[in-house]
């Protein structure tokens, strides 16, 4: 009881929130990182030298002074996490549900090579009128490309960084 009222104390003093990281899924370990160091990434593609550019690493639990105007989740291998502020002061617990940069970039090369694929079919299906053999190739061709839209569609979606955050200490029951 008196650590935490304690740590609750040193947050005020020291104009900045008690931030604990907890990576729920995912590489570990990830690093909070101050937005500008995320001034030449470019849609994830730039990998963030978190050894040099972090504020603080998981399970992190220090307290940061919230003078950069965002922060952002990195990793190895981690797509960074969208920009998001910390509260003034308190506790604070990050929750992260790390994507892979790998999945993301894959999911997008899928869904770039699979949307043509899936037009091209489409349109050999809408051409071949009443010619049988032609209606079963595009359709093959367009059930090919929708595949592959979906699958970089699903990709895309589970390589994101997600994180949540939630005021207060992190509950140790977790």
């Amino acid at each position: 009881m008196h650590a935490a009222l304690l740590s609750v104390l040193a947050a005020v003093a020291t104009n900045g929130p008690r931030v604990h990281i907890e990576v729920e899924r995912g590489p570990s370990p990830v690093a909070l990182v101050a937005r500008e160091a995320q001034r030449n990434e470019s849609r994830g593609l730039r990998r963030v030298d978190t050894r040099h550019e972090a504020v603080c690493e998981s399970p992190c639990d220090a307290v940061v002074a919230v003078d950069a105007p965002a922060f952002f989740i990195a990793g190895a291998d981690l797509m960074p996490s969208t920009n998001f502020n910390l509260p003034p002061q308190g506790e604070v617990t990050v929750r992260v549900r790390g994507g892979r940069r790998s999945s993301f970039l894959a999911g997008w090369v899928l869904a770039g090579l699979g949307a043509p694929v899936l037009i091209g079919g489409t349109v050999a299906m809408t051409l071949a009128d009443d010619d049988q053999p032609r209606l079963r190739t595009g359709a093959v061709v367009a059930s090919a490309g929708a595949s592959l839209v979906l699958t970089g569609a699903i990709l895309v979606a589970t390589g994101r960084t997600r994180i949540r955050i939630e005021r207060g200490a992190p509950d140790p029951r977790r």
